[in-house]
């Protein structure tokens, strides 16, 4: 499995400036470059926002990527992947220029090192630039959030249609050549009153979204580092588990 940086582009100059300071800061340096999954948030926090999910590989000063990108507020820029490739400059800039989508080149920096958050998430800030034809962009700003793998087990308290306990194992696979991350899971869920598994659930890891399914069940997660918000939603097994939606949040362990 390839592993690397998501980021998050968009955090202020100032977080980036902190770091060398004396003063406690919310945001200290963390990791100088990862490759594997990432997040890139292009305009965020504006009503333009757009995200892509994907993988940077980087060797070196030398960096590769693809990424899904999905931009629903301008016509023709719908759901692809984007091809990047790029360098890491001795000021520890990292520089990718996309191939051409739809007659249009991304241009995208980031400054380095990745940065630990408050809720521990590893970010980057920086510029977003598109030019071409559909879907252009003046320069704007850009977050970079690097996704650490899922792989591992994740626990925590459930509550829906019951209430008790949800073990989720997860094994990341490769990632694929659109940046996304071909995974299996497998869920139990215990109470007083009873117990159930999922068997193998097949799925996708893009970004900071798991998505599995399997027979009559499927499964959502949204997370990160070290939690993540989960929802299973399962036939009825037995009278004491009832069947519908299981909810709730997940501690990696």
């Amino acid at each position: 499995m390839r592993s690397g940086p998501r980021f998050l582009l968009l955090c202020p100059v100032a977080a980036l400036l902190a770091c060398g300071s004396s003063t406690p800061s919310r945001n200290t340096p963390s990791i100088a470059t990862a490759s594997g999954d990432y997040v890139l948030t292009v305009a965020p926090q504006t009503s333009n926002a757009s995200s892509m999910n994907g993988d940077l590989n980087i060797t070196g000063s030398a960096v590769t990527g693809a990424f899904l990108y999905n931009n629903s507020h301008t016509p023709g820029c719908g759901a692809q992947t984007i091809a990047f490739t790029g360098t890491i400059n001795s000021s520890n800039v990292m520089t990718l220029t996309s191939s051409s989508f739809a007659g249009n080149v991304a241009t995208f920096t980031l400054q380095l090192p990745l940065l630990s958050t408050a809720n521990g998430a590893s970010t980057a800030a920086g510029t977003a630039q598109i030019t071409g034809s559909t879907c252009t962009l003046a320069s704007t700003g850009l977050t970079a959030t690097f996704i650490p793998t899922f792989s591992g087990v994740w626990s925590g308290p459930v509550t829906g249609v019951g209430s008790g306990t949800i073990t989720l194992t997860v094994s990341q696979g490769s990632v694929n050549a659109s940046g996304q991350f071909p995974s299996t899971a497998v869920a139990t869920f215990s109470s007083p009153s009873c117990t159930f598994s999922s068997g193998n659930l097949t799925g996708t890891i893009s970004g900071a979204t798991l998505q599995f399914s399997g027979s009559n069940i499927t499964a959502t997660a949204n997370g990160g580092a070290s939690s993540m918000s989960f929802n299973l939603n399962a036939p009825l097994f037995s009278p004491g588990c009832g069947g519908g939606d299981y909810f709730g949040t997940l501690n990696r362990q």
